[in-house]
This record gives structure tokens, sequence and C-alpha cells, in this order.
């Protein structure tokens, strides 16, 4: 069985001693779980023998969830290397998940290039769409 890229049959890597419910790292198992699963129902859409797209919807959903994990993943490793608290990590608003993801990398680092701006504005327009 292989779920994420990891085999069952790897040695030393058994899918059913890992802890993914538990830890900073359940965070990222999350996110990419259903970013894979958006990718799997996009390629039956468009590769299987009935092409249906009744699952536009649930692939929308699987893709926000997905970056809304993704950005509170962000979120607390930029806090752990910074020291310092969370605010709004319960809530499902990614909006503010997304502000909060660019003002912890400022105190990073304060130096954006034009090619940063313009990356930033892009995703702040797609997030804006998701809300």
């Amino acid at each position: 069985m292989t779920l994420l890229g990891i085999s069952s049959d790897q040695p030393g890597r058994d899918i059913a001693s890992l802890d993914f419910f538990k830890g900073r790292e359940a965070w990222g198992w999350y996110g990419e779980a259903y970013l894979e699963a958006a990718s799997v129902l996009i390629r039956e859409c468009l590769t299987g023998e009935e092409k249906s797209f009744v699952h536009v919807i649930p692939i929308m959903f699987l893709f926000r969830q997905s970056i809304e994990i993704k950005l509170k993943e962000i979120v607390l490793l930029s806090h752990s290397y910074l020291g310092t608290t969370p605010k709004n990590l319960p809530t499902h608003q990614i909006m503010d998940h997304w502000q909060e993801a660019c003002q912890l990398s400022l105190s990073i680092d304060s130096t954006h290039s034009s090619e940063d701006i313009a990356a930033q504005n892009a995703m702040n327009n797609l997030i804006a769409e998701m809300q």
C-alpha cells in the first residue's frame, strides 16, 4: 500500500506506525493529502471513461483545504522560528492566515523583490476569491 509516496513495503516505513494526527508535522501531511486527493479527482475527470465534471466542487474544496492547512503550517513554522505565538490558527479564514504569513515573512526577512511582491499580490487575489 502506498500513501503520499510512502509504501508499506519499504523497509522501516510502516504506514500503520506513522502518527498523522499529532504534532506540528501533521499539518504538512493533511495539506499534502488534500492536494493529492484533488489531483486524483482531476485526473479522473480528465482521463476517466465518463468525463464528468460533478467533482468540480469537491476539487475546489480540497484545493482550498490544502491552501488553508499549508498556510497554517507556514504560520506555525514561522512563529516557531521567531519564538512567538500564533493568533488565528483555529479559524478557517484563509485570508487571515495569508496576511499573518505575509507579516511573519517580513519579520523573518524584510527584503522582497518586485517578483516577490507580484507573487504575493497574485496569491492575495486568489485567496480573496476563495473566501
